[in-house]
């Protein structure tokens, strides 16, 4: 599982669009490894090892990692990332739904499943990074990462997360999925 901070906002470099062409940079990328049974920290000088790393992983799992994190990595290294295979838990949930709706960022999708908020916003990141408030910025983005894991633990106990009209809403998961640890 993985997880990415940028060092600037969309509105700082011009949009998303931008922002996702990697213009914003990265502050730091957080990696949690099952095969380590660790947390990996990165940040942009060391982003082609972490970009190694994700690319060595049987399976990459993430939240909006693959229309944003992956395509911010892609922008900043200049090549596209060779991932195995990619689950991204808000596209499964998207993909269980009639049509996209608002209710489910990880922290809605977390206070909801897990009755867990996240530690902080976003919005946030880029002025830790700003004012040199690393551990901080850290331990935001591993907060993110470890929300996201346990959320992957639900799922394959539950077969999916909570909605927002409260119920379990199914996910579509590839059988083998359930036979992946997530615990180390």
């Amino acid at each position: 599982m993985f997880d990415i901070e940028t060092k600037k906002l969309a509105d700082e470099v011009g949009g998303w669009a931008n922002l996702k062409r990697g213009d914003g940079g990265i502050s730091v990328l957080v990696l949690w490894d099952s095969a380590t049974g660790r947390f990996h920290i990165y940040d942009q000088t060391t982003l082609e090892e972490a970009a190694e790393h994700l690319e060595d992983a049987d399976v990459v799992l993430s939240f909006n990692g693959e229309k944003f994190d992956r395509e911010v990595i892609e922008g900043i290294l200049g090549r596209r990332l060779c991932l195995r295979q990619h689950y991204d838990l808000l596209l499964m949930i998207w993909d269980s739904l009639p049509c996209r709706q608002k209710g489910h960022t990880l922290g809605e999708v977390g206070e909801r499943t897990l009755n867990q908020k996240k530690s902080g916003e976003s919005i946030m990141a880029p002025a830790l990074f700003n004012q040199g408030r690393f551990a901080e910025l850290h331990d935001y983005c591993l907060a993110d990462v470890h929300l996201t894991r346990r959320l992957f633990q639900f799922v394959q106990k539950e077969g999916g997360v909570i909605g927002i009209n409260g119920n379990l809403l199914p996910l579509s998961l590839p059988d083998w999925f359930k036979e992946v640890s997530l615990d180390s």
